[in-house]
């Protein structure tokens, strides 16, 4: 019933993928809207982000969004613009904004975020982290971590070691991650169950010995 909601692709509205027209003033409320809703009912934070394979829309109005020709810069300051409405309106709540596709790089335009503003990195690298680190009002990180998941070439082997596990849970204890969201998981039970286990312990403590961690799994 809205066509005008949705990108602009080829001189036509399309709702295929559910790309939005960021630019229009009641996608923008609608947006925020939602995201009131979910707090209101009781969430402590909501998450936004773009859909997946973003196409950005064309129409004069996005052309002209941000004073910038970079899609994922259009993004983060309309989702920046969103979290400083929200730390208005709903104080303590917090806003947690997607590095993804688009938006994988950090800001180019500003350097500070509200104070209520959490990432979700889903590129998580060492360099990734530096690159955040000079933004201010950050209040912490998750992780989008694709170690399993279906998705990869199949095997029968174990996908990730111990002393990657250990590692990686070690960067993200080190760099403020309040959270992991696992891109699938539990598809090799058998081969994987010890790494399971490992990356379960290490979350809780990092700093504890994954042999000494491997031994207990293997002898309990």
């Amino acid at each position: 019933t809205h066509p005008e909601y949705f990108a602009l692709l080829g001189g036509v509205r399309v709702g295929t993928g559910n790309h939005l027209c960021i630019s229009n003033p009641q996608v923008q409320e609608l947006v925020y809207r939602e995201m009131l809703k979910q707090l209101d009912a009781g969430a402590e934070t909501v998450e936004v982000g773009q859909t997946d394979s973003y196409n950005q829309c064309e129409c004069e109005a996005c052309r002209k969004y941000g004073n910038t020709d970079d899609p994922g810069e259009k993004l983060w300051i309309f989702h920046r613009s969103l979290a400083e409405r929200l730390q208005k309106d709903r104080p303590g709540k917090k806003a947690l904004l997607i590095s993804y596709g688009p938006t994988a790089e950090p800001p180019k335009t500003f350097e500070s975020f509200p104070e209520n503003t959490l990432i979700e990195m889903c590129d998580y690298s060492p360099e990734s982290f530096r690159k955040w680190k000079k933004f201010k009002g950050i209040q912490g990180f998750t992780v989008y971590v694709y170690n399993w998941g279906d998705y990869p070439q199949p095997g029968f082997t174990a996908r990730l070691s111990p002393e990657a596990c250990a590692d990686q849970v070690r960067l993200f204890d080190a760099n403020k991650v309040r959270g992991v969201y696992r891109c699938g998981f539990g598809e090799l039970f058998g081969m994987e169950g010890p790494v399971y286990y490992l990356y379960g312990k290490l979350l809780e403590t990092p700093d504890l010995s994954p042999e000494k961690v491997l031994e207990d799994y293997y002898k309990n």
